[in-house]
């Protein structure tokens, strides 16, 4: 089963992202999360604060699902 949660550095956007640029940390959802880059659409990923390692950033997505407050998965 893919992976849905990720954490990571904007390695390049494509045409019409306005809201995240190349270097932004971010974390969120994505389909097939098991790669060393992976790719979402901008709607389904927030910048990552400073104070939030990656590895915490990563488990976000899958906690808010888990509560049910972010929709079905």
């Amino acid at each position: 089963m893919p992976g849905l949660d990720v954490a990571g550095v904007v390695a390049a956007i494509g045409p019409g992202v306005t809201g995240l640029s190349p270097g932004d940390e971010v974390f969120g959802a994505c389909d097939s999360a098991f790669a060393q880059f992976a790719a979402s659409d901008e709607r389904r990923l927030a910048r990552k604060t400073a104070r939030v390692s990656f590895e915490q950033a990563a488990t976000v997505a899958s906690s808010v699902r888990g509560r049910g407050a972010a929709g079905p998965a």
